[in-house]
């Protein structure tokens, strides 16, 4: 609510879901879509939602014995691309 585009925390939220996240539109508004976590050394989980036009797409993932545990819910409309 800070009514400035430009804030830095809004910068980070681009960065925060197109690349911890994962989330990548596969077709414009994301009516199909592909989750590609990258996790780091120091962020080994993560959850959030981006807003589509068809609703929000939901993901969590964390690393479990080295591996990514994917946790995506869809809305109705859309697609993830594996």
């Amino acid at each position: 609510g800070w009514g400035d585009e430009a804030h830095p925390d809004a910068c980070l939220a681009g960065v925060f879901t197109d690349h911890l996240l994962g989330v990548e539109p596969v077709e414009p508004g994301y009516r199909r879509f592909r989750v590609r976590p990258q996790p780091t050394k120091t962020v080994t989980s993560a959850s959030g939602s981006v807003s589509t036009p068809y609703g929000p797409i939901s993901v969590a993932w964390r690393l479990e014995d080295g591996k990514v545990v994917l946790d995506v819910k869809a809305p109705k409309g859309t697609e993830e691309v594996r």
